[in-house]
């Protein structure tokens, strides 16, 4: 098991505690070193006061348990208006909004969709690219998978 996934096991039930839902962790190499990024969300939005509170109360769970071996920058944030839909409960939860979805491998010759989710069903997701015209994506091959914003 790498890091990462030690990590979301260790981290997803602490942040559910606290009614906050884990949307997306990375940890990787970057210039300035380690970084453990970590994405957090609840219902009606985040606030600068959630983001502190869970960067404290990760951080000291993450200096107990001690499965980091090496210096890191820990940072927890809001995954913004552009929030990535990982998970297939996402793609119900955020059914008629606007996304746009990148693909591993083409469908009808396209890589790229933008169009209305209309929710998921039996592992397809599906997307209204026109009025008349629905789209059915395999969630397996869906790559990024993002909310847009409307204005």
């Amino acid at each position: 098991m790498s890091i990462r996934e030690e990590l979301v096991n260790l981290l997803t039930p602490l942040i559910s505690s606290e009614n906050y839902e884990l949307v997306e962790l990375q940890y990787r190499r970057e210039k300035e070193g380690w970084v453990l990024r970590i994405f957090i969300d609840k219902p009606g939005g985040l606030t600068l006061d959630d983001c502190t509170k869970m960067s404290e109360k990760i951080g000291r769970f993450l200096d107990e348990k001690n499965i980091i071996p090496q210096r890191y920058i820990l940072e927890v944030s809001s995954p913004g208006l552009d929030r990535p839909l990982k998970k297939e409960s996402d793609f119900q939860k955020f059914s008629g909004r606007l996304v746009k979805i990148n693909l591993y491998a083409p469908m009808e010759g396209e890589r790229h969709f933008l169009g209305r989710l209309l929710g998921i069903e039996e592992g397809k997701v599906k997307l209204g690219i026109s009025e008349t015209e629905i789209i059915s994506i395999p969630l397996e091959n869906i790559a990024c998978a993002r909310l847009e914003v409307e204005i």
